[in-house]
């Protein structure tokens, strides 16, 4: 019955957020021409040489602290940034920045009657770009096969689909109105990555990638519309409505589960180097397999980010969460994420937290989970880049589902010129729990193989 007296309410959220992005653009720009370009150039000057004045330890700081607005978009799977022209091999605004063939080995240890078997199979993966930049927007698709070869046929169990989709919508001074979606299709979940924590040292961002496995096939599609408004050079607000459907296994393990909800963000930068902000945060999550029907979140909590020198970067948030469940019932948490980047002179160390949905972790649950990561990466050499990460994922209830990794990468630049690299890789992996459609039991994942991937000048990538 919930789900049913749900409907209309979601029609109307995605109604008024149409006309919220089809109105806002005519409010900026009639709100623009009401105020004189003059005026507004004093204004400008005068808040810069305040600010100048009231933050005298205000230094360098990574591109994404130094704006209101976050305006970048990044290489599907990677903490990288789209550059917005082509590298690599292109034909216009179409290129492919990266390409690579390995091959790998997988032992699954499982329990509970599920499967103790050997996979070795050598996969071709890429990735395809279009992006293109008109004068106040911008629109970049991505796309990221992967095909398995073994004995000369092609192995589903490995291979994959992910595609995504950002756009900047609209982008004044004042406004900025951004659109993104990210679709993948496993036929079987099977997360082979590079690092499943991927940091990058030069504008201290990370991005924490699924590591968790399920013997069946995974499929996902993540929407998001962002509108942020600043209110002066020091406070800004951001609404970003969002949306997921996801689908996990065959059969009698078959699952649903959706996501409508939203967040709202409200930031102040005390200075050049630290931005203070209050959030709120509203999910409604419905899982079919589960007997509550629909389990509402709702989240507030106090952030912070501190660029303490160009090198180090340290953010996070605290506050509390109340689920309210289909029974009535209802439950309260302790809510915190944390975040640090620190680049050393030809190294960095990255750690992340976070507490959310199991969406984005790659498994289906009405429960939240909390998941923390560390990243190692050295550039031992001119040519030679060693990595080492490890993580470990849970759901917030008691007997829930738990998880592990640990993993390591080296990478040898082979020929510079020519772009290639020689890279190895090893994951260990420990599931345990009773979710539907995941394995459980060790896994151990060795890989080997070859990269074509021009790497931006100053990174530690790939």
């Amino acid at each position: 019955m919930q789900g049913i007296l749900l409907q209309p309410w979601i029609t109307r959220l995605w109604v008024a957020l149409l006309v919220t992005i089809l109105t806002l653009p005519h409010m900026a720009r009639a709100q623009e021409q009401s105020s004189s370009s003059s005026s507004e150039k004093q204004t400008t000057v005068a808040g810069e040489t305040q600010n100048k004045a009231e933050n005298q330890d205000a230094g360098p700081s990574v591109p994404t602290s130094a704006i209101w607005a976050d305006s970048y978009f990044r290489q599907i799977g990677t903490a990288g940034l789209l550059a917005g022209s082509p590298t690599g091999l292109h034909w216009g605004r179409l290129y492919v920045p990266t390409a690579d063939v390995r091959g790998i080995v997988e032992q699954l240890d499982g329990s509970g009657g599920q499967p103790n078997e050997v996979f070795t199979s050598t996969l071709f993966d890429g990735t395809v770009i279009f992006d293109r930049e008109f004068r106040n927007q911008r629109i970049a698709v991505q796309y990221q096969p992967r095909l398995a070869i073994t004995d000369g046929q092609v192995v589903k169990n490995f291979s994959n689909q992910n595609t995504s989709l950002d756009a900047i919508i609209y982008s004044r001074p004042r406004w900025n109105i951004r659109f993104g979606d990210t679709y993948q299709y496993y036929y079987t979940q099977q997360s082979i990555d590079n690092l499943y924590l991927d940091v990058d040292s030069i504008t201290s961002t990370t991005v924490t990638n699924s590591f968790v496995d399920g013997p069946d096939r995974w499929l996902s599609n993540s929407a998001y519309v962002s509108v942020s408004y600043a209110f002066s050079q020091r406070l800004s607000t951001t609404v970003t409505p969002r949306y997921s459907y996801m689908e996990s296994g065959v059969g009698a393990s078959f699952n649903v589960g959706q996501l409508y909800g939203g967040d709202f963000s409200l930031n102040y930068r005390t200075s050049g180097k630290q931005t203070v902000g209050f959030q709120y945060l509203s999910q409604v999550i419905h899982e079919k397999t589960s007997p509550n029907s629909n389990t509402i979140y709702q989240t507030v909590a106090g952030t912070i980010e501190r660029q303490i020198s160009p090198r180090w970067l340290v953010k996070g948030s605290a506050g509390i969460t109340t689920a309210s469940f289909g029974d009535n019932s209802r439950q309260w948490y302790a809510y915190g994420t944390f975040g640090l980047v620190r680049a050393f002179l030809r190294s960095s160390l990255a750690l992340n937290y976070s507490r959310g949905d199991s969406f984005s972790n790659g498994f289906i649950s009405d429960q939240f989970t909390d998941r923390v990561d560390v990243t190692y990466r050295s550039q031992l050499t001119k040519r030679l880049v060693w990595a080492l990460g490890g993580g470990y994922l849970r759901e917030a209830v008691t007997g829930g589902f738990q998880a592990k990794y640990a993993d390591t990468q080296l990478n040898v630049l082979m020929a510079p010129k020519a772009s290639l690299y020689f890279f190895a890789g090893y994951a260990f992996k420990n599931q345990a729990g009773n979710s539907l459609g995941l394995f459980v039991g060790d896994q151990h994942l060795g890989s080997f193989g070859i990269r074509w991937q021009p790497t931006p000048k100053g990174s530690l990538n790939p």
